[in-house]
């Protein structure tokens, strides 16, 4: 027996399960009660979501000898891995999949999204020198944009980033914030990636360790 303490459900009506510290999830269909077991290629994945196409998306960060961050798309059917993606990185988020089938993720100086059946690059937007992924999640507005968070390279001041679904190309952007007592020299364990929501009305809610609840209407 296994503490799971992960879910995340499947367009197909399932949900897969996984343990923290474990390289193995499993899938179970709740209307057949089919279920198989996959292994991750490394380390334990740390979070799971799922495309409407049958794919579910597997992330990981910080792995291995060379810290790098990878999403993989596995099959819902009998868990074969499909595809997978690496970068060596010293941040990257948490992937989004789009109803469109895009998996969006933001790592280090760029934006990327890639086809969740497939994993081919759908396009890579790169970030000016300077700025670095911030974010903890990524957040989709249907199927017209997705937003992320960035920070300058010492920590001090973040934005919040909006790009086109689908070419990737830039849409709207906060002023720079301040990030109280998160400059990388202070060392804080405060000074973690930031995490959104969005709101009905597409707001970008964004949570600030110090500050409270920062509001982002990007429309």
């Amino acid at each position: 027996q296994r503490n799971y303490d992960q879910i995340a459900i499947t367009s197909d009506g399932g949900f897969v399960l996984s343990s923290s510290g474990y390289q193995t999830f499993r899938y179970v269909a709740l209307q057949s009660k089919q279920s198989w077991d996959s292994r991750a290629q490394s380390c334990p994945y740390t979070s799971f979501t799922a495309s409407n196409n049958g794919t579910v998306i597997a992330y990981l960060h910080l792995c291995g000898f060379n810290s790098y961050s990878q999403i993989s798309g596995f099959s819902v059917e009998n868990g074969s891995l499909l595809w997978s993606r690496q970068h060596t990185a010293a941040q990257s988020s948490l992937p989004a999949v789009s109803p469109s089938g895009a998996v969006v993720w933001c790592v280090g100086s760029f934006m990327e999204a890639v086809d969740a059946v497939t994993g081919s690059v759908l396009w890579q937007v790169p970030i000016e020198n300077g700025t670095e992924c911030f974010s903890d999640n990524i957040v989709v507005s249907g199927t017209n944009w997705v937003g992320a968070v960035f920070a300058t390279a010492d920590n001090s001041q973040f934005q919040v980033r909006t790009f086109v679904l689908e070419d990737g190309s830039r849409g709207a952007v906060s002023p720079w914030l301040r990030l109280p007592n998160c400059q990388r020299f202070l060392q804080s364990q405060d000074c973690h990636p930031l995490r959104m929501a969005l709101s009905r009305d597409s707001r970008i809610i964004v949570a600030v360790f110090s500050r409270g609840l920062v509001s982002f209407h990007p429309l």
